[in-house]
């Protein structure tokens, strides 16, 4: 599994998410989390419609995407 997989609306597959990315920023944070971490990160720090900042490693480059939190 991987973010944006399921259907041509996910938000992380129209953000430009691709399988075997990996996440190594989100928003300011550089820490290593959890899939659990980064939902309450998530959850505790935005809301609805913010669109966060996400910096990937895609292929040996890093990637900045940007989705919004719905």
């Amino acid at each position: 599994d991987y973010v944006g997989q399921y259907n041509e609306h996910a938000a992380g597959k129209g953000a430009g998410f691709k399988k075997d990315d990996v996440i190594v920023r989100v928003a300011d944070e550089t820490r290593p989390m959890t899939e659990s971490e980064l939902f309450r990160f998530l959850l505790q720090n935005k809301f609805k419609g913010d669109k966060v900042p996400f910096t990937v490693m895609r292929a040996g480059e890093k990637v900045e995407l940007t989705m919004p939190m719905q």
